[in-house]
C-alpha cells in the first residue's frame, strides 16, 4: 500500500479543480483593491460596493452545503464542467460590465461556479489518493489555492493602475480554458450516481441559516453588533441553523450527514480550521487597513509588503503535508500553532512600534505557522471519516471556513471602528492615527487569544487512523 503510485492524470485533475478555486480567490482579493475606483466610476457608496464581496460569500455559503447532494446525483466531470462554464460566464459579464448592477450579477454568477467547484477538489483527493499520501497532495492543492490571496492584491493593484479594473477578469479567461480542457480530459466520476430525492425544505433551511449568519457578521463589521439588522440577521440565521440540524437528524437521506460529528478527531480538526481562518482572514483585513492608515502606504505597497509571507506559506504547504503523512498531526500542527501565538503575541507587544519591515516580518512568521496548521488540520480531520462521509465532511469544513472568515473579519472591523468612533468624543485626546493603533492593538490581542486556544487544542490531536 505504501508503494502506491499516484497517476499523473489524477494530479492534473486535482490541479485543474484547484485552478478554479484559485481564480475565484484571486478575483475576489484583486477586486478589493479596485473598490475606490469602482465607487467613483459607478457613483456608489462603500456599503454598496461591499456587496461585491458580501454577495459572493453569501452565494458560496449557500451552495457549499448542498454539494454532497450534487456529488451523489451528478457525474463529477459534468459538475466540474458546469462550474467552469458558469464561472466563465460570470467572468465575461464582469469584464465587460458598464454598471454596478451588471458587475454584481457577474460576481454572483462567478460565486455559483465557485460554490460548485470548491468541494470537488477535496472530494477528488479523498476518493483517489491513499490516506498515507493525502497530506502532501492536499499540500500541493493548498499551494495552488493559498497562493491566490498572496498575489491577489498585488495583481489587482498592478492591473488596475496600468490597464484598468476590467482586465482583472479578462486576464483569467485563458486560464479558465486551460482548466476546462485539463479537467475534461482527466476527471472521472468518483462516486456511484444516486438519483436520491431532493429535500427542498433542507435546502431552504440551509439558505436561511448560512445566508443569515454570513450577512449578519458581514454587516456587524460596518454597523456594530447591536444594529437591528445585525441582530435580526444573526437571529434568523441561528434559528435556521437549528431547524436545519434537526431536519438532518430526522430524515433518512440528509442533505449533510451530521454523523461526521461522532468522530472526535474530525470535530477537533474542524475547530482548528475554524479558529485558523478567523486569524487568517481577520489579519487579511487588519494588516492592509492598518498599514494604509498608520504607515501611509497605498494598497499596492501594502500588498507587496504581505506577499512574501503568503508566498512562503503556499510553498511550505506540501512540506507540512508530508510531515503529517510521516509523523502524524500533533507535532506539525502544535508547531504551527505555536508560531501563530508567537507572531500575534509580538504584534500585541509592539503595536505602537510597528514599521512596514517589522509588520512584514511578523506576517511572514504568522504565515509560516498557517502553513503548518491549515493543510494538516484539514487533512487529518477528513482522514478520520469513512469514505461514505467524505462529501459531507468536505462540505462542513468548507462552509465553516466561509463562516469563520466572516466572523474574523467582522470582529476586527468592529474593534477598529470602535476605536475610530472616539474621534468625535470630546474627552478624546488621541489622533486618528493613534486611534487606529489602539484599535489594531485590540484586534491583535483578539488574534493572540484565538491562536493560544488553537495551540492548546493541538495537544489533543491523535495520529490518523
Amino acid at each position: 500500500m505504501t508503494t502506491d503510485k499516484i497517476k499523473v492524470s489524477t494530479l492534473i485533475a486535482i490541479v485543474a479543480s484547484a485552478m478554479l478555486t484559485f481564480m475565484g480567490i484571486v478575483s475576489e482579493t484583486a477586486l478589493n483593491v479596485a473598490f475606490p475606483i469602482l465607487m467613483k466610476e459607478f457613483n456608489v457608496t462603500s456599503a454598496t460596493i461591499q456587496w461585491l464581496t458580501t454577495g459572493y460569500l453569501l452565494v458560496v455559503a449557500i451552495l457549499v452545503p448542498i454539494s454532497p447532494m450534487l456529488v451523489k446525483r451528478y457525474p463529477t466531470k459534468r459538475l466540474f464542467q458546469a462550474a467552469v462554464v458558469i464561472f466563465t460566464v460570470g467572468t465575461i459579464i464582469c469584464g465587460f460590465a458598464t454598471s454596478f448592477p451588471m458587475l454584481l450579477v457577474g460576481r454572483l454568477i462567478q460565486a455559483i461556479g465557485t460554490g460548485i467547484s470548491l468541494p470537488l477538489m477535496f472530494n477528488l483527493i479523498l476518493a483517489l489518493i491513499p490516506m498515507h499520501k493525502r497530506g502532501v497532495i492536499m499540500g500541493i492543492a493548498g499551494l495552488v489555492t493559498s497562493f491566490a490571496p498572496a498575489i491577489g492584491p498585488t495583481y489587482g493593484g498592478l492591473v488596475v493602475t496600468s490597464i484598468g479594473w476590467q482586465s482583472i477578469f479578462l486576464i483569467l479567461l485563458p486560464l479558465l480554458v486551460i482548466a476546462l480542457v485539463a479537467g475534461s480530459l482527466t476527471i472521472q466520476s468518483i462516486s456511484t450516481i444516486e438519483k436520491q430525492k431532493i429535500d427542498f425544505l433542507s435546502i431552504g433551511l440551509s439558505i436561511v441559516a448560512f445566508s443569515g449568519i454570513i450577512y449578519g457578521f458581514s454587516l456587524a463589521g460596518e454597523t456594530g453588533w447591536f444594529h437591528l439588522g445585525v441582530m435580526g440577521s444573526l437571529g434568523i440565521g441561528a434559528i435556521g441553523l437549528a431547524l436545519f440540524s434537526i431536519r438532518q437528524l430526522k430524515i433518512d437521506v440528509p442533505l449533510i450527514n451530521l454523523a461526521v460529528f461522532k468522530f472526535p478527531m474530525f470535530t477537533l480538526g474542524l475547530l482548528q480550521v475554524f479558529l485558523l481562518m478567523m486569524i487568517v482572514l481577520g489579519n487579511s483585513f487588519l494588516l492592509p487597513t492598518f498599514s494604509e492608515s498608520v504607515f501611509g502606504v497605498n494598497a499596492t505597497v501594502a500588498g507587496f509588503m504581505l506577499l512574501p509571507g503568503a508566498a512562503i506559506s503556499a510553498m511550505l504547504a506540501p512540506i507540512a503535508g508530508k510531515i503529517l503523512d510521516s509523523s502524524g498531526p500533533r507535532v506539525v500542527i502544535s508547531f504551527g500553532a505555536f508560531l501563530l501565538a508567537v507572531a500575534t503575541g509580538l504584534c500585541v507587544l509592539f503595536t505602537s512600534q510597528l514599521t512596514t519591515i517589522l509588520m512584514g516580518s511578523l506576517y511572514l512568521l504568522l504565515m509560516i505557522g498557517v502553513a503548518f496548521v491549515f493543510v494538516p488540520s484539514q487533512t487529518n480531520a477528513l482522514n478520520q471519516l469513512p469514505q461514505k462521509y467524505n462529501s459531507d465532511g468536505t462540505a462542513i469544513i468548507n462552509t465553516l471556513q466561509q463562516v469563520s472568515g466572516a466572523i474574523g473579519t467582522s470582529l476586527v472591523a468592529g474593534l477598529l471602528t470602535a476605536s475610530q468612533q472616539k474621534i468625535t468624543d470630546s474627552a478624546n485626546h488621541l489622533s486618528k492615527e493613534q486611534l487606529m493603533i489602539e484599535g489594531g492593538h485590540n484586534a491583535f490581542l483578539l488574534m493572540f487569544v484565538i491562536a493560544v486556544i488553537g495551540f492548546i487544542l493541538s495537544f489533543g490531536l491523535k495520529k490518523n487512523k
